[in-house]
């Protein structure tokens, strides 16, 4: 709330206020537009920018928002659904790591449908189930509704993707170019390295086994259909570079990436993409977020804060986890901070802080990490607009550029949920306008306005005591489980095994306490044979 905030000149009067909610008031001019916050990344601040809903009467808005909801579905189901159809459906064995068809009947053969998840006009024609640091799972399909064929790249699910995740320094794609075919035209450009060992892997499977040649042949039945690429989380940023590597094969194919991380092409080839690759990010959700300058940024300002407070850490760190009015929080930041500009620079603290920029700075000058890399393609930001009864989503165009900083909320995690963008992709109505701001404040009296409770909360979230009460709890069911599994027995029971001729033996006991268990006895060994038992 304390910082300023200077209107974009180019579309308002500039002005400098304090307060974001009385800026993001003025009208849009346009009916069709959202007035959005950016952060300045010369300045300290924000400026505010309008941005161009999805319009329903734009007959490419509404292509693209329904072929994003569409295909958001084999994003997710990529996760786990494919292989359970596959091994339930289709006989995989447990531990096998691929589903291969006959090359020389795929054509023929439609017995490999997805019905029994709801995708009737889909079929299954091979898939990859292994997951290394190059290897990742993903999925070729047939959708016969849209007649599109369909790549499904799986996102981060383990410690492999983990890793790939973190490999996110720059590395140049002039050999990827010439391979692929675009000659010298990649020369110069550049790319993640993890998604980038990905993207090669995926290329060359694809080639290796023939299936994507095989449906786009010219006997086929299929030769007409669309490509259409698509991933979440990680897999969208694979799903990306593979599409701009397979793009020379097939012109027309189209990418649709959810929520990719956002450090995947260099700002000049992330911008040539457009033309086939769209991606998705909603609200705040931290992976798109997450490049190396905004996590320096978020860094640097961590330390500057650190260097502004006045009293003591511990006491800092009390106040800010105890809940606190927003209206409140300008008044509170002044009782702990000093003013932007007015802390003493003249401190052992500030020097290092001061150090360890100036050797990051010249380190990151040298080499490939100086390159800067962006979310390629269109992009469409979903914002979540809170309303009386129920929460409703706009969407509108970002640019590659609105995602300079981490934002620090509640949401940050559980926006990257794939789920969720699915159902929020298919409910949006672009006939639905958003003419009012919604702005979210607490519930505070003038009694409790300026109140704030100086006491650590233990594990807040910080929502208050709740949090503590249900950590409490927590433990004491973990204490009374451990104990009912070591002396007690909350229910026991016996069974007995009767013969045919009317013998009768012990069967299994079972006790059960907060955690269920099942003990085999055989007290007659001669017993142990129960193959006619009732």
């Amino acid at each position: 709330i304390e910082e300023t905030v200077v209107v974009d000149p180019g579309d308002y009067t500039k002005t400098s206020v304090t307060d974001r909610r009385a800026l993001l008031i003025t009208p849009a001019r346009n009916r069709n537009s959202i007035l959005t916050l950016k952060a300045n990344d010369e300045d300290e601040g924000f400026y505010v920018v309008e941005k161009n809903v999805l319009s329903p009467s734009n007959e490419d808005d509404v292509r693209i928002l329904k072929n994003a909801a569409h295909f958001s579905i084999y994003a997710q189901y990529i996760y786990f659904h494919v292989r359970d159809v596959a091994t339930m459906d289709f006989g995989l064995a447990e531990d096998s790591t691929s589903f291969f068809r006959d090359i020389e009947t795929i054509l023929e053969d439609h017995s490999y449908s997805m019905a029994s998840v709801g995708m009737e006009q889909t079929q299954l024609m091979h898939a990859n189930f292994f997951n290394g640091i190059c290897q990742t799972p993903y999925a070729i399909l047939l959708d016969g509704s849209v007649k599109s064929v369909v790549v499904a790249v799986r996102g981060t699910s383990s410690l492999e993707d983990w890793v790939v995740d973190l490999q996110y320094v720059p590395l140049p794609l002039d050999q990827v170019g010439k391979v692929v075919g675009y000659g010298p035209a990649l020369e110069g450009h550049h790319c993640h390295k993890g998604v980038l060992s990905r993207a090669k892997w995926l290329y060359n499977d694809i080639k290796k086994n023939r299936v994507l040649k095989r449906l786009f042949s010219d006997e086929s039945p299929y030769r007409n259909y669309d490509l259409t690429v698509v991933g979440h989380s990680l897999g969208g940023g694979c799903a990306q570079v593979l599409s701009l590597m397979l793009r020379p094969s097939y012109p027309t194919l189209k990418c649709f990436a959810y929520e990719p991380p956002g450090c995947i092409l260099d700002d000049k080839l992330a911008g040539e993409c457009e033309e086939f690759i769209t991606s998705i990010v909603r609200n705040d959700d931290l992976v798109p977020r997450i490049t190396q300058q905004n996590l320096e940024t978020l860094r640097d300002e961590f330390f500057d804060v650190v260097a502004r407070m006045k009293i003591s850490k511990i006491k800092v760190f009390q106040d800010v986890r105890v809940p606190c009015a927003d209206e409140d929080l300008q008044r509170r930041n002044a009782g702990v901070l000093y003013p932007k500009g007015q802390a003493s620079r003249d401190t052992p603290f500030y020097s290092q802080i001061r150090k360890f920029r100036t050797e990051r700075a010249e380190k990151n000058k040298q080499g490939e990490v100086s390159v800067k890399l962006y979310i390629p393609g269109k992009l469409i930001h979903v914002v979540d607009a809170p309303g009386s009864e129920t929460t409703k989503y706009v969407p509108y165009w970002a640019n590659r550029y609105d995602f300079n900083q981490v934002v620090l909320s509640k949401s940050m995690l559980s926006d990257h949920a794939i789920p969720d963008l699915v159902s929020i992709l298919k409910s949006i109505d672009l006939e639905e306008y958003h003419e009012h701001a919604t702005f979210q404040t607490s519930d505070v009296t003038e009694e409790t306005k300026y109140r704030f409770i100086g006491e650590f909360i233990c594990c807040s979230y910080p929502h208050g005591k709740v949090p503590l009460i249900l950590t409490l709890s927590s433990i004491i069911a973990i204490i009374l489980s451990i104990l009912s599994n070591q002396v007690c027995k909350f229910v026991t029971r016996t069974t007995t095994i009767v013969y045919p001729n009317g013998t009768t033996v012990p069967g299994t006991g079972v006790s059960a306490g907060l955690y269920s268990y099942a003990l085999q006895q055989c007290i007659n060994p001669n017993a142990c044979d129960r193959s006619d038992a009732e």
